[in-house]
């Protein structure tokens, strides 16, 4: 998953990628083998559709102390690669797991940088198959990607991470429609809370990032309270509870 400050560019050394982030990747990429695995206990069942969207994918490639290391797509892509070989040994008549794949990034370059990474990959012949490359936006292209994952099947498995820069880039309309209009979704989506925080005024609630993700009243006086005073734990969940989209969320 790309950050803003991240750039890729061919025939560039690809960006550092920090240790946190690094780990939020092996994070995502063991999350994707175990979703397959407990949606495929018994072994009569022998395949399973799949979608997985990387919203935010930046160049797939990255610079970590003195080596390179693969980014989000290939990660995911690998994830669903191996627990589809374990699964597989493990039945008498194999396994598939039917999966596309749609990786996003607003950046030419990132997506020329990603095509590039791919070509050197074992899957190098799934790009414009099952490996979907897009310069755009999430929000432009989640209709297109949910009409597609309705059209595959009727199960509409899919897991969406959305590993966004900050905190607007994703309106919370776009995560109800994926949930009412698909069956079976998955949504992992990160937040800055800090560049919130640092960001919020009382302009912000009625500002449109403000408004893509229902920022209200209630809420941005917690996060304003979490900001400039010294409120206990106790009352800064309460006051996140207040929150119609956080309400009944354990904090």
């Amino acid at each position: 998953m790309a950050r803003k400050h991240y750039g890729w560019k061919l025939g560039e050394k690809p960006p550092l990628l920090g240790a946190h982030s690094l780990a939020k990747h092996h994070v995502f990429e063991r999350y994707t083998e175990r979703y397959i695995e407990i949606l495929s206990p018994t072994l009569a069942k022998r395949e399973l559709n799949l979608t997985i969207v990387d919203g935010f994918c930046g160049g797939g490639l990255y610079s970590f102390e003195d080596r390179t290391v693969p980014g989000s797509p290939i990660l995911l892509v690998r994830a669903v690669r191996a627990a589809e070989a374990r699964l597989a040994l493990a039945r008498k008549h194999g396994f598939r797991v039917h999966a596309d794949y749609f990786f996003i990034d607003r950046k030419q370059t990132h997506i020329e940088f990603l095509r590039d990474q791919l070509a050197q990959t074992e899957f190098a012949n799934e790009v414009g198959r099952s490996i979907h490359l897009a310069t755009d936006t999430f929000e432009s292209r989640a209709d297109a990607i949910i009409t597609a994952i309705r059209a595959k099947g009727s199960s509409h498995r899919a897991l969406f991470f959305l590993d966004q820069y900050g905190w607007s880039a994703v309106s919370f309309q776009t995560i109800r429609r994926i949930f009412s209009e698909l069956k079976n979704p998955e949504v992992i989506i990160t937040f800055s809370v800090d560049s919130l925080i640092d960001y919020l005024t009382a302009e912000t609630t009625r500002m449109k990032s403000g408004q893509a993700i229902e920022l209200d009243a209630s809420l941005g006086e917690a996060l304003a309270a979490m900001k400039t005073e010294a409120v206990s734990m106790d009352t800064q969940c309460y006051e996140l509870r207040r929150h119609p989209v956080l309400r009944g969320v354990s904090l």
